[in-house]
């Protein structure tokens, strides 16, 4: 078919096979429905310059997808291309869907005239724990801060590994207010994106020092209170300041 219902099979083509393809996303109300009949129209011109591909966003594999992409139900119908082969970017549709404007979502893609969409929550309002909260949108501020040696957790809401760190990464945190330089942070991933960073599993663990902010190092030591301040004291590119022992954390100030 020139338009594929988005399902398994569907999946394992457009991922396995890691193909470009631009997506309705839609319910069945009448906003729905014209957004296919939309797409329908402009396949006519499309076909065999881009796949096409329905999905809905309320359950199993077309829910997943939704949420990959940060489609919610209540901005349905809306249109995307994603590309697999190219780390995964993905481009927004901001027009009325009509045959023509898709037609020309896809021209200004092909055209290399549109600018990938990353997700980001909103930055919290306040950010005063110890252990930093980032999105996509204060990535760059708190991460590449230069006068700051910044360790980022990137976690998963259900990763169990990540929940089990949580604790250890807040004493963490806690005792090395002592070091200003050296911020400690962590990035819900699954609803942030950055340009640079690329997640393969949970939780990823990254340095990013004060003079190479660039070529971030994976942490790869023990996901303990001993590992991180070993691997600490060895990188920080400050005076290191000793933490206090395990027995007597410091109080923060707002505790």
């Amino acid at each position: 078919p020139t338009i594929m219902e988005f399902d398994q099979q569907t999946a394992q083509k457009i991922f396995g096979e890691e193909k470009t393809c631009l997506y309705v996303f839609a319910g069945e109300d009448e906003q729905g429905r014209n957004a296919k009949e939309a797409l329908k129209e402009a396949s006519s011109v499309l076909k065999g310059k881009i796949l096409m591909s329905t999905s809905q966003v309320t359950e199993g594999i077309g829910k997943r997808l939704a949420d990959y992409v940060g489609v919610t139900e209540n901005q349905i119908p809306t249109v995307r291309i994603i590309v697999p082969a190219s780390k995964m970017l993905k481009y927004v549709f901001n027009r009325e869907i009509t045959k023509d404007n898709i037609i020309q979502f896809y021209q200004d893609f092909a055209e290399n005239k549109l600018s990938p969409h990353y997700k980001s929550e909103e930055i919290p309002e306040t950010n005063d724990e110890p252990v930093k909260v980032l999105v996509g949108k204060n990535f760059e501020s708190i991460v590449l801060d230069k006068t700051k040696d910044v360790l980022v957790e990137f976690y998963a809401p259900w990763c169990g590994h990540c929940k089990s760190l949580a604790p250890i990464y807040d004493i963490l945190a806690k005792k090395l207010l002592v070091n200003p330089n050296i911020v400690i942070a962590k990035m819900d991933a699954t609803a942030n994106e950055v340009d640079s960073v690329q997640i393969q599993g949970f939780p990823t663990i990254k340095y990013y020092s004060s003079n190479n902010k660039e070529n971030a190092m994976d942490y790869s030591g023990d996901r303990n209170e001993e590992g991180f301040l070993k691997f600490l004291k060895e990188h920080t590119t400050f005076p290191w300041v000793e933490v206090p022992s395990a027995a007597a954390a410091p109080q923060t100030e707002n505790e």
